[in-house]
Protein backbone atom coordinates (compact mmCIF):
# COMPACT_ATOMS: atom_id res chain seq x y z
CA UNK A 1 0.00 0.00 0.00
CA UNK A 2 1.40 3.38 -1.04
CA UNK A 3 1.40 6.51 1.12
CA UNK A 4 -1.22 8.08 -1.14
CA UNK A 5 -3.45 5.05 -0.71
CA UNK A 6 -3.05 5.18 3.07
CA UNK A 7 -3.96 8.89 3.16
CA UNK A 8 -7.13 8.11 1.19
CA UNK A 9 -7.83 5.27 3.61
CA UNK A 10 -7.29 7.53 6.63
CA UNK A 11 -9.60 10.26 5.31
CA UNK A 12 -12.31 7.71 4.58
CA UNK A 13 -11.95 6.18 8.05
CA UNK A 14 -12.31 9.61 9.66
CA UNK A 15 -15.43 10.38 7.62
CA UNK A 16 -16.95 7.00 8.42
CA UNK A 17 -16.15 7.25 12.14
CA UNK A 18 -17.58 10.76 12.45
CA UNK A 19 -20.92 9.69 10.99
CA UNK A 20 -23.44 8.86 13.75
CA UNK A 21 -23.96 5.19 14.42
CA UNK A 22 -25.21 2.76 17.06
CA UNK A 23 -21.71 2.15 18.44
CA UNK A 24 -20.98 5.83 19.08
CA UNK A 25 -24.46 6.23 20.58
CA UNK A 26 -23.83 3.30 22.92
CA UNK A 27 -20.38 4.58 23.96
CA UNK A 28 -21.76 8.02 24.80
CA UNK A 29 -24.80 6.69 26.67
CA UNK A 30 -22.68 4.22 28.63
CA UNK A 31 -20.19 6.88 29.75
CA UNK A 32 -23.04 9.13 30.89
CA UNK A 33 -24.75 6.39 32.87
CA UNK A 34 -21.75 4.47 34.22
CA UNK A 35 -18.68 6.66 33.87
CA UNK A 36 -15.51 6.72 31.80
CA UNK A 37 -14.32 3.20 32.65
CA UNK A 38 -17.49 1.60 31.34
CA UNK A 39 -17.34 3.89 28.31
CA UNK A 40 -13.79 2.72 27.58
CA UNK A 41 -15.01 -0.89 27.71
CA UNK A 42 -17.78 -0.06 25.25
CA UNK A 43 -15.21 1.46 22.88
CA UNK A 44 -12.99 -1.61 23.21
CA UNK A 45 -15.89 -3.88 22.31
CA UNK A 46 -17.00 -1.84 19.31
CA UNK A 47 -13.42 -1.51 18.04
CA UNK A 48 -12.97 -5.28 18.20
CA UNK A 49 -16.31 -5.74 16.45
CA UNK A 50 -15.48 -3.35 13.62
CA UNK A 51 -12.04 -4.94 13.22
CA UNK A 52 -13.71 -8.34 12.90
CA UNK A 53 -16.10 -7.06 10.23
CA UNK A 54 -13.29 -5.49 8.23
CA UNK A 55 -11.24 -8.68 8.46
CA UNK A 56 -14.22 -10.68 7.19
CA UNK A 57 -14.55 -8.29 4.25
CA UNK A 58 -10.85 -8.38 3.43
CA UNK A 59 -10.48 -12.16 3.41
CA UNK A 60 -12.98 -12.58 0.61
CA UNK A 61 -16.59 -12.31 1.66
CA UNK A 62 -17.44 -11.16 -1.87
CA UNK A 63 -17.35 -14.68 -3.30
CA UNK A 64 -19.22 -16.04 -0.29
CA UNK A 65 -22.02 -13.49 -0.65
CA UNK A 66 -22.22 -14.18 -4.39
CA UNK A 67 -22.71 -17.87 -3.61
CA UNK A 68 -25.27 -17.19 -0.87
CA UNK A 69 -27.07 -13.95 -1.83
CA UNK A 70 -29.55 -14.34 1.04
CA UNK A 71 -26.71 -14.06 3.57
CA UNK A 72 -26.69 -10.25 3.57
CA UNK A 73 -30.43 -10.08 4.20
CA UNK A 74 -30.07 -12.61 7.00
CA UNK A 75 -27.25 -10.60 8.59
CA UNK A 76 -29.33 -7.43 8.33
CA UNK A 77 -32.27 -9.13 10.01
CA UNK A 78 -30.16 -10.43 12.90
CA UNK A 79 -28.50 -7.05 13.35
CA UNK A 80 -31.81 -5.17 13.31
CA UNK A 81 -33.35 -7.57 15.83
CA UNK A 82 -30.42 -7.12 18.19
CA UNK A 83 -30.69 -3.33 18.00
CA UNK A 84 -34.43 -3.54 18.66
CA UNK A 85 -33.81 -5.77 21.68
CA UNK A 86 -31.22 -3.32 22.97
CA UNK A 87 -33.66 -0.44 22.44
CA UNK A 88 -36.30 -2.34 24.42
CA UNK A 89 -33.94 -2.94 27.35
CA UNK A 90 -32.89 0.71 27.40
CA UNK A 91 -36.48 1.95 27.22
CA UNK A 92 -37.48 0.02 30.31
CA UNK A 93 -34.09 0.10 32.07
CA UNK A 94 -34.90 2.79 34.62
CA UNK A 95 -37.82 2.48 37.00
CA UNK A 96 -39.55 5.84 37.20
CA UNK A 97 -40.21 5.41 40.91
CA UNK A 98 -36.72 4.29 41.96
CA UNK A 99 -34.29 5.75 39.39
CA UNK A 100 -31.19 5.99 41.58
CA UNK A 101 -31.43 2.45 42.93
CA UNK A 102 -32.04 1.03 39.47
CA UNK A 103 -29.06 2.84 37.96
CA UNK A 104 -26.81 1.66 40.77
CA UNK A 105 -27.91 -1.94 40.26
CA UNK A 106 -27.33 -1.75 36.52
CA UNK A 107 -23.95 -0.14 37.05
CA UNK A 108 -22.71 -3.11 39.05
CA UNK A 109 -24.28 -5.74 36.82
CA UNK A 110 -23.77 -4.48 33.29
CA UNK A 111 -20.11 -3.49 33.37
CA UNK A 112 -19.15 -7.13 32.96
CA UNK A 113 -21.10 -7.23 29.71
CA UNK A 114 -20.17 -3.82 28.33
CA UNK A 115 -17.35 -5.08 26.11
CA UNK A 116 -19.48 -7.91 24.72
CA UNK A 117 -22.42 -5.59 24.10
CA UNK A 118 -20.18 -3.08 22.32
CA UNK A 119 -18.80 -5.92 20.20
CA UNK A 120 -22.27 -7.17 19.26
CA UNK A 121 -23.54 -3.68 18.44
CA UNK A 122 -20.65 -3.22 16.01
CA UNK A 123 -21.42 -6.59 14.43
CA UNK A 124 -25.10 -5.69 14.11
CA UNK A 125 -24.52 -3.57 11.01
CA UNK A 126 -23.41 -5.68 8.01
CA UNK A 127 -23.28 -2.51 5.89
CA UNK A 128 -19.74 -2.06 7.24
CA UNK A 129 -18.72 -5.24 5.43
CA UNK A 130 -20.42 -4.12 2.22
CA UNK A 131 -18.76 -0.70 2.49
CA UNK A 132 -15.29 -2.20 2.71
CA UNK A 133 -16.01 -4.63 -0.10
CA UNK A 134 -16.89 -1.67 -2.32
CA UNK A 135 -14.18 0.66 -1.02
CA UNK A 136 -11.07 -1.52 -0.86
CA UNK A 137 -10.61 -2.00 -4.64
CA UNK A 138 -10.15 1.78 -4.97
CA UNK A 139 -7.21 1.68 -2.53
CA UNK A 140 -5.34 -1.52 -3.22
CA UNK A 141 -5.55 -4.41 -5.65
CA UNK A 142 -7.60 -6.89 -3.68
CA UNK A 143 -6.15 -9.82 -5.59
CA UNK A 144 -2.70 -8.79 -4.35
CA UNK A 145 -3.72 -7.94 -0.79
CA UNK A 146 -0.99 -8.91 1.66
CA UNK A 147 -1.21 -9.62 5.38
CA UNK A 148 0.59 -6.32 6.00
CA UNK A 149 -2.01 -4.44 3.94
CA UNK A 150 -4.80 -6.07 5.94
CA UNK A 151 -3.10 -5.17 9.20
CA UNK A 152 -2.66 -1.55 8.10
CA UNK A 153 -6.32 -1.22 7.05
CA UNK A 154 -7.65 -2.75 10.27
CA UNK A 155 -5.25 -0.82 12.52
CA UNK A 156 -6.00 2.49 10.80
CA UNK A 157 -9.75 2.17 11.11
CA UNK A 158 -9.55 0.76 14.65
CA UNK A 159 -7.40 3.66 15.87
CA UNK A 160 -9.55 6.31 14.17
CA UNK A 161 -12.83 4.78 15.36
CA UNK A 162 -11.49 4.35 18.89
CA UNK A 163 -10.27 7.95 18.93
CA UNK A 164 -13.66 9.33 17.90
CA UNK A 165 -15.56 7.16 20.37
CA UNK A 166 -13.11 7.96 23.19
CA UNK A 167 -13.77 11.65 22.60
CA UNK A 168 -17.48 10.94 23.07
CA UNK A 169 -16.72 8.95 26.22
CA UNK A 170 -14.68 11.83 27.61
CA UNK A 171 -17.53 14.24 26.92
CA UNK A 172 -20.09 11.91 28.47
CA UNK A 173 -17.99 11.30 31.57
CA UNK A 174 -17.24 15.01 31.98
CA UNK A 175 -20.92 15.86 31.80
CA UNK A 176 -22.01 12.83 33.84
CA UNK A 177 -22.92 14.74 37.00
CA UNK A 178 -25.16 17.08 35.03
CA UNK A 179 -26.64 14.54 32.66
CA UNK A 180 -27.14 11.85 35.33
CA UNK A 181 -30.19 13.79 36.49
CA UNK A 182 -31.74 13.03 33.12
CA UNK A 183 -30.54 9.42 32.76
CA UNK A 184 -34.06 8.11 32.15
CA UNK A 185 -34.58 10.58 29.31
CA UNK A 186 -31.16 9.72 27.86
CA UNK A 187 -31.99 6.01 27.93
CA UNK A 188 -35.28 6.64 26.16
CA UNK A 189 -33.58 8.85 23.56
CA UNK A 190 -30.88 6.21 22.96
CA UNK A 191 -33.60 3.58 22.56
CA UNK A 192 -35.29 5.64 19.85
CA UNK A 193 -31.94 6.08 18.07
CA UNK A 194 -31.35 2.31 18.10
CA UNK A 195 -34.82 1.71 16.65
CA UNK A 196 -34.09 4.19 13.85
CA UNK A 197 -30.78 2.48 13.08
CA UNK A 198 -32.54 -0.90 13.01
CA UNK A 199 -35.06 0.46 10.49
CA UNK A 200 -32.25 1.94 8.38
CA UNK A 201 -30.43 -1.41 8.31
CA UNK A 202 -33.56 -3.27 7.19
CA UNK A 203 -34.45 -0.72 4.50
CA UNK A 204 -30.92 -0.31 3.15
CA UNK A 205 -30.10 -1.95 -0.16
Amino acid sequence: MTLESWVALFITCVALSLSPGPSSTYALATSIRQGATAGFKAVLGSTLGFSTLILIALVGLTAFVATLPWLVSFMKGIGALYLLWLAFTLWRSVNANEPHMEVAQQKSLSRHHTVVRGFLIALSNPKIVLFWLAFMPSIVAVDALTAVDMAVVIATFALVEAGVELALVWFGAAAQHFLAKHVRLIDRFSAVIFVLFAIMIVLSE
